[in-house]
Order: C-alpha cells, then sequence, then structure tokens
C-alpha cells in the first residue's frame, strides 16, 4: 500500500506490477496497513514498527521514502512476506528496497506533469480548462505576463491590441499560482520571467512594461504584490528546484528593499506592503531563507496579530464602504497565509469572521476558500465551474460573465451587462477556481 498526496492506486498498481515482473511471489500489498494509514496527515509519519505491530500488523515492515518535488510530499509502504515468515537476508532486503525506491522514482517522474484537475474533475469541466489554457496561450501573455485583450470587431479572435496591462504584474501571479498547482511548469516560468521585465530595482516593480511616468494609480501597488505572494507562495510549495530559488531570490529582494523603505514599494497612492509582511516572514521561512521581516524589538507574535488584526474590517468594509476589492485583498492575504501554514494561530477564526461580510455575496471563490478551510463540503464548485461560457467571458455577449476576476467584484458589479466592446478575458477567473478547487480537493485540504 502507499500513500501520497493523491493517485494512490497508480503507485499501488505499478508497485504490484514490479512484484510481479522481477518474480517475487512471496509479497503482498498488505490490506490491512491500507486502512492504518488512509486518511492521516503526512506529518504524523512514518508509523513506527512496534505500533504497527501494536496495531494487529504482525510482522509487519514499514519502508518510508522521502520523494521530493514531482507533487509527492511523502510515500509509504507496508509490507509483509506470505506465509508468516520473515525475509531475513540482506540480499532479499536490499532488493526489496530497490523494488520500491525504483518504483518511487517511476511514480514521481510519471507524476511530474500529471494535473489534479485530470484526477478530480468531471470529463467536461476538465475540456472546458484545456479550452481556457488553450485561448490564454495563444491571445493572453503580454511578454509572458496576463492581459485581457481588444479584439478586432468582425471577427472577434485577433488581437488588436492588449488591455487591462495595469494589473498584469499581478495578474501574472495569480495565474502562476494557477498552473504551478496542475504543473504547467512553462506556464509558469513564462508567468515568472514577466517579473524580471518588471523589475525597477531588485524588489520593486512596475505594473507593465509600458508604463508611462504620469501613469494615474502609481508604477505599482499593494495589490499586485499580493497577487505576486500567490504566485511565489505555490511556487514555494510544488515548485521543483530551480523554481524555488527563483521564489527565494524575489522574496529576499522584497524583504530587503521594504525594509530599506519602510515597506514604500515606489511611487503612488498604494504602495504601502507593511499589512502584507507576515506573508514575506512565512515565505521566507517556507523557502528556507535566512531574512526576517522584524522590526527591532518586534516579536514573530506581535507581527501575527498586527496582521491578523486588519480582518477584523471586513464587515465595515462590507457595509459601510463601496470598495469591495479591499474584501478581495483580504482574501488574497488569507489564502496565501493559510497555503503556506495551515495552523497558523487566529488565521481560522479571522477567515469565519471575514466570511460572515461576503457570505451572501454568492461569490463562489470566497464559499470555497471558506468551505475548505472550515473542512466542509466544496463539490458545490463543479456546477460552478460548469455555469462559465465554453469561451473565457468577454463584453459582447451579455450572458452574466462579462467581468473578469469576478470574485473582486460586488454582486452589483457582476449584475452589470456587457458593454458590447470586443474585450475578452483571460479566464483566469475559471483557471485559478479549477485549480485551486482541484489540487485542494485532491490533497483533502490546504
Amino acid at each position: 500500500m502507499a500513500f501520497c498526496d493523491y493517485n494512490t492506486g497508480r503507485i499501488e498498481k505499478f508497485a504490484r506490477g514490479i512484484i510481479l515482473f522481477i518474480g517475487i511471489p512471496e509479497l503482498e500489498i498488505n490490506q490491512t496497513g491500507t486502512e492504518l494509514l488512509r486518511g492521516r496527515r503526512a506529518n504524523d509519519f512514518p508509523v513506527p514498527i512496534h505500533d504497527a505491530r501494536s496495531r494487529g500488523l504482525n510482522d509487519s515492515r514499514l519502508l518510508y521514502l522521502n520523494a521530493r518535488g514531482a507533487g509527492m510530499r511523502r510515500a509509504f509502504i507496508i509490507w509483509r512476506p506470505l506465509g508468516g515468515h520473515a525475509m531475513r537476508t540482506h540480499t532479499r532486503s536490499i532488493l526489496l528496497y530497490t523494488v520500491f525506491c525504483l518504483a518511487m522514482l517511476r511514480f514521481a517522474a510519471s507524476s511530474a506533469s500529471a494535473a489534479p484537475v485530470n484526477d478530480v474533475l468531471p470529463g467536461d469541466v476538465q475540456q472546458k480548462y484545456a479550452r481556457y489554457v488553450e485561448i490564454y496561450k495563444l491571445r493572453h501573455m503580454h511578454s509572458g505576463g496576463t492581459a485581457e485583450v481588444l479584439l478586432d470587431e468582425e471577427t472577434k479572435s485577433v488581437v488588436q491590441q492588449f488591455w487591462g496591462l495595469g494589473d498584469s504584474q499581478g495578474w501574472a501571479g495569480l495565474t502562476m499560482a494557477a498552473f504551478a498547482f496542475q504543473r504547467q511548469w512553462d506556464l509558469v516560468r513564462a508567468n515568472l520571467s514577466y517579473w524580471d521585465v518588471l523589475e525597477v530595482e531588485p524588489g520593486r516593480y512596475k505594473r507593465y512594461p509600458e508604463i508611462p511616468a504620469d501613469y494615474g494609480h502609481g508604477q505599482t501597488s499593494i495589490d499586485q504584490y499580493g497577487e505576486m505572494y500567490m504566485g511565489l507562495a505555490a511556487l514555494a510549495l510544488v515548485g521543483p528546484d530551480d523554481l524555488k530559488r527563483q521564489a527565494a531570490r524575489i522574496v529576499g529582494s522584497i524583504i530587503t528593499y521594504g525594509k530599506a523603505n519602510t515597506w514604500i514599494m515606489g511611487e503612488g497612492p498604494w504602495t504601502d506592503i507593511t499589512n502584507t509582511r507576515m506573508l514575506l516572514q512565512l515565505l521566507a521561512e517556507k523557502l528556507e531563507l535566512n531574512e526576517d521581516v522584524l522590526a527591532p524589538g518586534e516579536t514573530r507574535e506581535q507581527l501575527l496579530d498586527s496582521f491578523l488584526q486588519q480582518f477584523k474590517n471586513a464587515y465595515l468594509v462590507r457595509t459601510g464602504s463601496t470598495n469591495y476589492f479591499t474584501l478581495n485583498l483580504y482574501f488574497e492575504r488569507m489564502f496565501v497565509a493559510k497555503i503556506l501554514a495551515p495552523d497558523l494561530p487566529g488565521l481560522d477564526a479571522a477567515i469565519r469572521e471575514w466570511y460572515k461580510a461576503v457570505k451572501r455575496d454568492g461569490n463562489t471563490m470566497f464559499d470555497w476558500f471558506y468551505a475548505r478551510a472550515a473542512g466542509r463540503d466544496t463539490a458545490f464548485v463543479v456546477d460552478a465551474l460548469r455555469a462559465f461560457p465554453a469561451d473565457p467571458p468577454n463584453e459582447w455577449v451579455d450572458d452574466g460573465y462579462n467581468l473578469g476576476y469576478r470574485w473582486e467584484r460586488s454582486p452589483e458589479e457582476v449584475a452589470e451587462p456587457a458593454d458590447g466592446r470586443p474585450i475578452e478575458y483571460t479566464g483566469m477567473d475559471f483557471l485559478a477556481l479549477a485549480s485551486f478547487y482541484a489540487y485542494f480537493e485532491a490533497r483533502n485540504g490546504f
């Protein structure tokens, strides 16, 4: 029996096949062990030999392989000889260990490109995901970044110019997270390369390459960094080593620049990222950087408390402000914190309070995040994914999907009719929701 993040059956079948191929008839997969391991958290392992015996696995052996990369955190195999006798020779022990090491390596290689959307989502939604990715690659990549497009009036298939570039720095982080959780590394690398183009100096970024000096909203903003963190967090969790190194360099540069400039990340009205320092701390820890964001005399507990305090404003924002986007900023920050540190003290309580402010808004991303964090059923997401149009949303078809990045929009904004312009959105609403749902459903939690 084997335990891993997802698709356990593939490992077990492969292991059985190798056992039969090399002719070890004495071995079988220990089905009692299957029940012992199923449903337990990865960090609860390995189960000691004496503990396995105390649970009735007489004369069992536990082999523990830590398979890094390829989306697999740990693999566990329990075996026992048939007939109740033990394999006592070193030769057979080494052979057995080698067999299963090979099995795990084979599985890791075959899983390197495996996408949870293809394991979790029904076939029609898988096809829609593939279609959205196809159009994204065809029309929505600007120097590797993510952008909307203005199409020709007649065929609505030829790109006239990129649109919405002012947010492309952040959007690249969002799509990077979606693609990373599906191991679509070509797209991840393209998105990541966009930030190299946007780097004004290490740690400081502009919104898009051609941005004019007098751009009204400033060269960057706090929300651009918040969405960057989403992509960086995904790389910290599942990225191959070279991408983790790139992520570490970026995080280190942001921390260095932020500390040197009191966390003001450039010119503009919304460039103070003080409220996101905790996320940089978590990223630095996950990426094993010798960096911290603490002010002189500040403790980590104080840093965490200041981070959580901001979410107490959610209800006031929802009821006393027209700026629904702030609730999206809160979501992004809590999402990054939750995937990097699922047991972060106080975070679940903050998520519950934030959700009280948005639970009646019909916001599928928010609903999914709360349900996943609370350990509740999230199957409703599949129907929401099916409801998306066959092609990425646009402004010329009045089907209720004429806004991109829907979870940042209030119900009133979402209800606005299409305006008829040949603008096609990136489809990242669907891509991110499908990817996040599939990946964390396969893991059965954050």
